[in-house]
């Protein structure tokens, strides 16, 4: 009976002398201004194709209307799952879409590149109400005809180089509305 009753309670003795559970800031990294460095990047949920304000279907727009505009909102998340700003170099692709490629990625349309490490330029594509970078691009226009096809998606890439090489990535399929 004894021996039952050790067994029993000899895996509550193991644990309470030993460490608490880990919390979720148990494992956090860096030292000083480091540890608020991003570590992941998302495409926000905002960052859509617009068109002119004459035309809201690229297969109708006459043909001196505006190329439609890629308005792309990136947003960057600390360890602690907070947003915030970084320096680094930025990379947005437009893709075709494929259904099946890994993520959806076809042949690359348009490329947008800028690089955040001048305080200037970081604050110009800083948008404080959303806590996101915010990109305003007009389409190549090879992925401008793309879009004028019936419910033709493209694929968005976004790529952030940081300052110690670490490269952070997302996609999102944009489709026409």
């Amino acid at each position: 009976m004894k021996l039952r009753i050790s067994l029993l309670l000899l895996p509550l003795l193991l644990a309470l002398p030993g460490c608490p559970p880990a919390s979720p800031r148990a494992n956090l990294t860096g030292s000083g201004m480091d540890m608020f460095a991003p570590v992941s990047l998302r495409i926000h949920p905002l960052t859509r194709i617009s068109f002119s304000p004459s035309t809201t279907n690229p297969a109708t727009a006459p043909a001196n209307s505006p190329l439609p505009t890629l308005q792309a909102r990136l947003e960057l998340t600390d360890q602690f799952n907070d947003t915030g700003k970084t320096v680094g170099l930025v990379n947005l692709d437009i893709h075709e879409y494929q259904l099946l490629l890994p993520h959806h990625r076809g042949s690359r349309l348009s490329r947008f590149t800028l690089d955040l490490s001048s305080p200037t330029t970081n604050q110009q594509f800083w948008d404080p109400i959303t806590r996101t970078y915010f990109f305003k691009i007009p389409l190549h226009p090879d992925a401008a005809k793309i879009l004028a096809a019936t419910n033709y998606h493209l694929t968005l890439a976004a790529t952030l180089t940081l300052p110690n090489g670490e490269v952070l990535s997302s996609h999102l399929i944009l489709t026409p509305k």
